[in-house]
């Protein structure tokens, strides 16, 4: 074999394999529903045992095309309570929902059509310990006992760290091809103000907004 021929044999391993670390860091970054992304509220998984607190109309923000805003037919929030840690409640809607931590053309939902949907993304935000006080008296509340109140109340996730709080987001389509924006937040309120104490609630709000078609107007 000819040092050309060889340079470029090396060559097309080196890139085998950069293609391959890519769609393993693609992999990774993405976790796949397991039976489709919901099209309807009625779709949208509940955490079992979730008790039912408020639901009002609005919420959840618009959607554009990328210079017009859909016309807004119906919104509603909906907010539930749990007593389990929102770890496990996070990690309920991560099996059920999937998700990608990463934007992507494949999300924009122009590109989709009628009973279609995007790929959901999720974020995750765990908590952060930081030196601070309470406001008003002044008291210190060192980051090691804010870690140490969550470590000696509920296990941490598998990834070593206390979910403060966390969303799965996506939009599906209608038969028409009207819009219908989804949103679930997951929220630990288990915290008190200041780090005064701790008292076992996870908040789940579900966000569903439906939109009318874009006219030509």
């Amino acid at each position: 074999m000819s040092s050309r021929l060889a340079v470029l044999a090396v060559a097309a391993l080196v890139a085998v394999g950069a293609a391959a670390a890519i769609t393993r860091m693609q992999a990774e970054a993405a976790v796949a529903a397991p039976e489709g992304t919901p099209r309807t509220a009625a779709a949208v998984p509940l955490f079992p045992g979730l008790t039912k607190v408020g639901e009002e109309p609005g919420g959840g923000g618009g959607l554009t095309d990328g210079s017009r805003q859909y016309p807004l037919i119906e919104g509603t929030r909906t907010i539930y309570v749990t007593t389990v840690p929102a770890e496990e409640v996070y990690a309920f809607y991560l099996a059920q929902l999937g998700g990608k931590t990463e934007w992507g053309d494949e999300v924009d939902h122009t590109r989709i059509g009628p009973n279609q949907a995007t790929p959901v993304i999720r974020k995750r935000n765990p908590y952060q310990f930081e030196d601070t006080e309470d406001p008003m008296t002044g008291r210190a509340i060192p980051a090691a006992s804010q870690r140490a109140m969550l470590s000696n109340a509920r296990p941490a996730s598998s990834e070593g760290d206390w979910l403060f709080d966390g969303s799965f987001s996506w939009v599906a389509k209608d038969a028409s091809g009207a819009p219908i924006k989804f949103h679930v937040s997951v929220i630990d309120e288990s915290v008190t103000p200041v780090w005064a104490g701790y008292s076992p609630k996870t908040g789940v709000e579900i966000y569903v907004q439906r939109f009318g078609l874009l006219t030509d107007r």
